[in-house]
């Protein structure tokens, strides 16, 4: 099981860099297959908190703090209610769910993302936020909504990356919290998270330094293909 989540965490940094995003999405692509679903939620959104610090440091100077304060506090909202959702359900149920919910995203990646572009509204915000606290909290994947909402309110690669990953570390390190209190997060888990970490944020310091070499659209349309595969089988596993 370590030596499982030290190679997806160090692919779901290195991809995370290279691309801009994905990380919880590497990571839920695997996980479920060793462990319960609830106990990949966890997994996923603490092995990820690192790794969002990483980027946001280190494109701090892009960062926008007025555009994260209405959409992370309704993402927080969102993903409280679903955390505690999640705590008091079985998620095993849902897991036909998430596999349609991964093939949605990897369908959605390849052919509409890039096709039209949100307006920097509160309804908007709303809409992107709330929806991506319910998938977060459910499954530990809220980013794909949130990355459409600040594409469209950044004007520039280093401001959308480090705005972004600032909203990531602070709900992801929020959720964490509530999963622990919610008895989702649990303590036996520890070695598994701190393993996760060492090899998230490696993935992402070799990412940051070869995204320049390296053909970023190739690899985003291998993550795709992998989620819809990743997805589909999930789906009929749980059919």
């Amino acid at each position: 099981m370590l030596i499982v989540v030290m190679i997806v965490a160090f692919l779901a940094g290195f991809i995370q860099s290279v691309t801009g995003f994905g990380g919880a999405m590497i990571l839920m692509m695997a996980l479920p297959y060793f462990v319960s679903l609830k106990t990949s939620t966890a997994l996923a959104g603490c092995i990820c908190i690192p790794m969002c610090i990483a980027v946001a440091v280190r494109y701090r100077d892009g960062i926008r703090l007025k555009l994260i304060i209405v959409p992370t506090i309704i993402y927080l909202i969102g993903s409280a209610v679903f955390i505690k959702l999640a705590a008091s359900i079985d998620l095993e149920q849902l897991k036909a769910a998430f596999g349609l919910m991964l093939i949605g995203l990897a369908v959605y990646f390849n052919f509409f993302a890039g096709k039209f572009q949100l307006k920097p509204n509160f309804r908007n915000a709303l809409l992107c936020a709330g929806f991506s606290g319910l998938t977060g909290g459910l499954f530990g994947v809220g980013g794909p909504l949130l990355v459409l909402y600040f594409l469209a309110v950044t004007d520039n690669k280093k401001a959308y990356l480090g705005t972004i990953n600032l909203v990531f570390a602070i709900t992801e390190s929020y959720s964490a919290v509530m999963r622990f209190f919610n008895g989702i997060l649990t303590t036996d888990l520890l070695p598994i998270i701190l393993c996760g970490f060492i090899t998230v944020v490696f993935g992402s310091f070799l990412g940051g330094k070869v995204v320049d070499k390296l053909d970023g659209d190739k690899i985003r349309k291998l993550i795709y293909l992998l989620l819809a595969v990743s997805g589909l089988t999930i789906f009929v596993k749980a059919i």
